[in-house]
């Protein structure tokens, strides 16, 4: 076998966003060098199929502690190839191979990371801090909402952040992307303008600020990625998209944005990104059981050795 090939099995309740699931296994392998990732391949014909083709003798243990960290992926294989045909073998290009799981989701330790399922530190009406089990937010446009871990696993991983660098989440609310960074081994920043989620944030972990995305308190090129679901009410798309300005500001050179917006919010976004030089990577549809949403993953145009020079000195001084 001329490649290591790893097969990763999207979840049922994602085959939908199967090119997304594509995007976030080619994030996911990003430091693997002549890698080629596809939907399909082998297993072409079995529904929610991605296969990867990594260097021949690729040792796949070095991906076996961040393979948790997938968010539309529950099960990865390995093929392995055979000398002789068996029940349990596949044919593909004249060999024979059989799969060797080498992750598979854990199902009950996902549910139990779920929003429903976890504690949120809030303020009651006399101002005592009280624990709210299940707090999704209040359920409005501008409210705060609190995303499936498996979404929030996903758009950290379109982000290409590996443990211990510093991600920000500007549009934090109830923390799922909060959450998920910090259970992924992440250095976890966030900010909001309502001051009374700064509790439940601190809590999970994040360093917190109570702060508008008009005026993030952050120095320049300071987190290695940005990734956030911002408000889907129509009366604050004009913020959202004057928010990447300040996004823009706060990501080194080589960082990343990841946004989810509204449906209705996307051509906003897409001007704004193109008026600030952002390059996108991604821009898809999704639909979020029957909520249409939109995915966009930027990045800061690659610069010039100048540019380069006078992005470090921003960071460090002259």
């Amino acid at each position: 076998m001329e490649k290591t090939i790893l097969i990763f099995r999207i979840k049922t309740s994602r085959l939908k966003a199967r090119s997304l699931a594509l995007e976030e296994v080619k994030s996911f392998l990003s430091d693997v060098e002549n890698v080629e990732v596809v939907i399909g391949g082998p297993l072409s014909t079995e529904k929610g199929i991605i296969a990867a083709y990594l260097p021949k003798n690729f040792d796949t243990d070095v991906l076996a502690p961040d393979f948790s960290r997938l968010g539309y992926i529950q099960q990865v294989d390995q093929m392995v190839q055979e000398q002789r045909e068996s029940k349990n073998t596949i044919k593909w290009k004249g060999a024979f191979y059989s799969l060797e799981t080498i992750y598979e989701e854990d199902k009950e330790e996902v549910r139990n990371q779920a929003p429903d399922k976890r504690r949120f530190l809030l303020p009651d009406p006399t101002g005592t801090l009280r624990y709210v089990n299940g707090y999704r937010g209040d359920g409005t446009e501008t409210g705060k909402r609190a995303l499936p871990v498996e979404d929030c696993k996903f758009m950290l991983n379109l982000s290409k952040i590996k443990r211990g660098q510093k991600v920000l989440d500007p549009f934090a609310g109830a923390g799922g992307i909060v959450f998920a960074a910090v259970q992924a081994g992440l250095d976890v920043y966030s900010s909001d303008i309502d001051p009374k989620m700064q509790y439940g944030l601190r809590d999970f972990g994040s360093k917190h600020h109570v702060a508008d995305i008009q005026k993030l308190p952050f120095d320049n090129n300071f987190f290695d990625s940005v990734v956030t679901e911002a408000p889907f009410d129509t009366n604050v798309t004009g913020n959202v998209a004057e928010g990447l300005a300040e996004m823009q500001r706060v990501i080194k050179p080589s960082g990343y944005i990841i946004l989810m917006v509204a449906d209705h919010q996307v051509e906003q976004i897409r001007k704004k990104a193109a008026t600030l030089g952002l390059e996108t990577y991604v821009d898809q549809p999704l639909d979020r059981k029957g909520t249409a949403v939109h995915i966009f993953g930027l990045k800061k145009k690659q610069l010039n050795q100048n540019e380069l020079m006078r992005a470090f000195a921003d960071t460090y001084g002259r």
